[in-house]
């Protein structure tokens, strides 16, 4: 899927009052579809890269968040 029509998903989302959850799991459901497209071997991986739950995805983003807020200097 290209960038157009995935901005446009989730600008739709957003309006319509859609959760954190509900846009990470739609846009995930888009990119696994868009795996169909890609050559029968290559589905499968295609397939995996697209499989981390909400959960999995926001616990990695929180870490990630942490190590940048602790890798600031302190503003004097």
């Amino acid at each position: 899927m290209n960038i157009q029509k995935t901005a446009f998903v989730v600008v739709i989302a957003g309006l319509a009052g859609c959760t954190n959850k509900q846009l990470y799991q739609g846009m995930m459901q888009n990119r696994q579809h868009a795996c169909l497209q890609e050559l029968p071997q290559d589905q499968e991986a295609c397939f995996k890269r697209y499989e981390m739950s909400f959960e999995e995805y926001q616990q990695i983003r929180q870490q990630a968040q942490q190590q940048v807020e602790t890798a600031k200097p302190e503003k004097q």
